[in-house]
């Protein structure tokens, strides 16, 4: 899993954070409150950091059809050139 940004989405991101209010999403509250307060934050920055920047994955597989085909074409170029020094 990884996280690209682009140009466009980093102002994207700047422009939303420059109005976004924490106060409305714990604010200033009593010290009892502070993991509260910290779960709060941390949930935000979370869905802040999906919005603007997803988690994307890419598949990587042991055997793709290009190297298996060259390999193979090298394997019979190889047979033939070996056939060909024995027999002349």
């Amino acid at each position: 899993m990884f996280r690209t940004i682009s140009p466009k989405q980093h102002a994207q991101f700047l422009a939303h954070i420059s109005t976004f209010d924490l106060d409305g999403e714990g604010g200033n509250t009593a010290p009892a409150d502070t993991q509260q307060d910290f779960d709060a934050f941390y949930d935000t920055a979370l869905q802040l950091l999906e919005r603007f920047c997803p988690q994307r994955s890419i598949t990587v597989t042991s055997r793709s059809p290009l190297p298996n085909n060259c390999r193979n074409k090298g394997e019979a170029a190889l047979k033939e050139s070996i056939n060909e020094s024995w027999t002349h």
